[in-house]
């Protein structure tokens, strides 16, 4: 059947048309809010901190999970948080023009839609099981992955063409736009949880869901969370040597840096859509090492094919095959695997460590880059993505990882 049962459901459908405008959203708001955080102060500093910022809210995941349990309508966060977030961006847009926005307002602007964003994105890991049987959980966290890296591309490349030909305040227009279209199509997506016990008060939930993480001998969730965080540390470690490869290779060529990234995506793209063609639910385990292993492998290649553009186009695209093979894979394997209405909080708390990993890793990994010469960089990265899969090959329970 393929993908042909997803599109047949209309629920499905639905979830999926307000995630993908969510998500272009923010692909195009990322992009012009880095500017304007540049506008606005002078500095690349500031810019800095803002990512960094941003990064630390989203590993704040874990205060989410017990309101998102607790809901008796799928739709219910989304309907909350959806408006709230268009608001705040069109504040963002209406500020600027008006020119009062300043530094510190932004920042505290961005930090309420970050904020809100832990909500909807631990309510949407929660929503594909209630409408899906086990069988297409792969297919459509794969379809949404290969969806949402390809907004990301058109994403970028819209903010970019916002900011030539409008300036960084459409950006701010256009997302308070697409999450408005987001909660109209939300309206439609009705369905009914059975929330956690209604005994327990969020104290008592919120210990709960950290308990099923230690306590769960049936699956290995701090082994996984672990192997996860490590997995985080080195997240922005392909942007920060295509960026490093670009820059000293290539001379601070845009076009340079537009390919290869586009390269890098493309692959995750198009592996996202095979694995969920594949649909490898009792692999898992074993997508995680060889992407893990092949993921660095091709990184570390990459780095001695700087003058030979095309070449190195093929194997940072490759890279990128390897890299994203297994993210689609390990969101559905929490999904089929734990009780239903703890995902939210389960997912969330383990998100904890990945976002401060991912966060601590973007910085340690800039500062590397910028005190090292590519052949350095990569064969740092390259060590590190192969002790990170060697770890994942050793640890039983998690190289037979399936469902």
């Amino acid at each position: 059947m393929g993908y042909r049962n997803l599109f047949q459901n209309r629920k499905f459908l639905l979830f999926f048309l307000q995630g993908t405008a969510s998500g272009f959203g923010y692909s195009v708001f990322s992009i012009t809010s880095l500017w304007l955080a540049l506008q606005l102060s002078g500095n690349l500093i500031f810019v800095g901190l803002v990512l960094f910022v941003e990064y630390g809210v989203y590993s704040l995941s874990f205060i989410a999970g017990p309101f998102v349990d607790r809901a008796r309508n799928g739709r219910t966060v989304l309907l909350i948080c959806y408006p709230v977030q268009a608001a705040l961006a069109f504040l963002i847009g209406l500020t600027l023009t008006l020119g009062t926005l300043t530094p510190l307002i932004f920042v505290l602007f961005l930090l309420g839609i970050s904020l809100l964003w832990n909500f909807v994105w631990a309510n949407n890991n929660t929503i594909p099981p209630e409408i899906l049987p086990k069988d297409d959980l792969i297919r459509a966290s794969a379809l949404s992955s290969a969806v949402g890296k390809g907004t990301s591309v058109v994403g970028y490349s819209s903010g970019a063409f916002l900011i030539i030909f409008l300036g960084t305040l459409g950006g701010a227009y256009l997302y308070a736009g697409l999450l408005i279209f987001a909660a109209l199509v939300s309206v439609r997506l009705s369905i009914r949880m059975d929330p956690v016990t209604d005994t327990q008060n969020l104290r008592q939930s919120f210990g709960e869901g950290w308990g099923i993480i230690k306590s769960n001998r049936d699956l290995p969730l701090k082994q996984l969370t672990i192997i996860r965080a490590l997995r985080g540390f080195l997240y922005s470690a392909p942007s920060i040597l295509i960026t490093s490869i670009a820059a000293y290779s290539f001379h601070t060529s845009s076009f340079a840096y537009g390919v290869l990234m586009t390269s890098y995506m493309l692959g995750g793209v198009i592996i996202s859509l095979i694995i969920g063609r594949m649909n490898p639910r009792r692999k898992v385990g074993k997508l995680l090492v060889v992407s893990t292993l092949l993921g660095g492998t091709f990184l570390y290649l990459s780095t001695f094919l700087s003058e030979e553009f095309l070449l190195l186009a093929g194997v940072i695209f490759v890279a990128g095959l390897a890299m994203h093979s297994y993210s689609g894979a390990g969101t559905a394997y929490l999904q089929g695997k734990l009780p239903k209405r703890s995902i939210g909080r389960v997912t969330g708390n383990m998100y904890l460590f990945v976002g401060i990993a991912n966060s601590l890793g973007a910085l340690a990994l800039g500062a590397l880059a910028n005190f090292s010469s590519i052949a350095e960089l990569g064969t740092i990265l390259g060590a590190s993505y192969a002790g990170v899969g060697i770890l994942a090959f050793l640890l039983s329970d998690i190289r037979t990882l399936g469902f």
